[in-house]
């Protein structure tokens, strides 16, 4: 299929010639040449070199959060306490989730730091990993990211 948008098919000598197209996923190429001459449908064709590059993948945007977890005791019961800093330059919602719990945080602005805290209602715990989940819109689109935090054994 010929390409869309082609610009101007250049003719200089000795030289690269260049020209742009909309972009094409493809696994071939072919090159239909026509001859350039003075008189319409004489001439020649050649070619020096050829070269196709590969468009470079927009790399998908990511969030940027600093996650760390702790055990701890609090009046005779296990706790696990999640801390998650906005290292971002946009505003995130947070999903902070251990074996207890769950907890939301909504428009974490840049820069701020808020922490969760999970009552394991027992007084020791396992070692575990809390996960936070962050969401966002970046670019105008949703973008998500999950981080994993561990913890120590409290007894």
């Amino acid at each position: 299929l010929p390409v869309k948008n082609a610009g101007a098919y250049g003719t200089a000598k000795d030289t690269y010639n260049t020209v742009s197209f909309e972009p094409v996923t493809t696994t071939k190429l072919r090159l239909a040449l026509d001859p350039v001459g003075t008189e319409q449908g004489k001439g020649s064709v050649g070619i020096k070199e050829w070269q196709v590059w590969e468009l470079p993948e927009a790399s998908a945007p990511a969030l940027d959060v600093a996650v760390s977890a702790a055990s701890r005791a609090i009046a005779g019961k296990a706790y696990v306490i999640t801390t998650a800093k906005n290292t971002d330059d946009v505003p995130v919602d947070l999903v902070f989730t251990s074996a207890y719990g769950t907890k939301t945080v909504k428009g974490v602005q840049p820069g701020k730091t808020v922490s969760a805290s999970f009552n394991s209602r027992a007084a020791s715990i396992p070692a575990g990993v809390a996960t936070v989940t962050a969401t966002a819109t970046v670019g105008g689109a949703p973008v998500t990211a999950t981080f994993e935090a561990p913890y120590g054994a409290l007894n």
